[in-house]
């Protein structure tokens, strides 16, 4: 029986340096991977940003470079929500993020964003219902704002935090490898050697 690698989905614009950029990120972690004996299957996922569709009009006019970051962090933050689903977690996201991991077919209930009001993500810290949390944020005021409220709060309950996607993929990676893992004393170990 053939096992398939696991895969890496790197999001980024079609442009050629983008393209070239992402590419070559995803030949050196390839290559680090199998050093480290996972081969490791890398996919570019193209995704269109508003700074694209819009070239008529300068791009600080319609938000900077935030714009096309955002637009990244939903396409790539499908592989990590579908290996946390399979982990058994049930999937919380504000409004955009779960219109895209729903049209991936990836279960997800929507929660507001904090300045959206209450029921919020806040809300669900504060109640225990948030195990970990991955939160990456576009430079808008309201945005920060939110995301100093929800990183405070998931510090204070003791909740996994992450702003980056690759720190998420990482750790729901680490949680995929755990499954299966048996813990031993090493006292048993060493009465076995013994």
């Amino acid at each position: 029986m053939t096992t398939t690698p696991p895969r890496l989905r790197i999001a980024t614009r079609a442009s050629a340096q983008a393209t070239a950029q992402a590419t070559h990120v995803g030949q050196q972690i390839a290559a680090a991977m199998a050093q480290a004996g996972t081969p490791l299957e890398v996919q570019l996922v193209f995704v269109e940003t508003l700074g694209d569709r819009r070239q008529d009009v300068p791009l600080h006019s319609i938000g900077g470079q935030g714009v096309f970051v955002k637009d990244a962090d939903k396409a790539s933050v499908i592989d990590v929500a579908q290996t946390l689903h399979k982990l058994g977690f049930d999937l919380v996201a504000t409004r955009g993020t779960a219109r895209a991991l729903k049209d991936a077919g990836v279960p997800v209930a929507v929660v507001n964003k904090v300045f959206e009001g209450q029921p919020n993500i806040l809300d669900m810290l504060k109640n225990d219902e948030i195990e970990l949390v991955i939160n990456t944020v576009v430079e808008k005021r309201s945005a920060i704002r939110d995301s100093y409220s929800i990183r405070r709060e998931a510090l204070l309950d003791r909740v996994a935090y992450f702003t980056t996607i690759a720190g998420a993929r990482a750790a729901a990676v680490g949680m995929r490898g755990m499954r299966g893992l048996v813990a031993y004393s090493l006292q048993s170990l060493q009465k076995r050697l013994d």
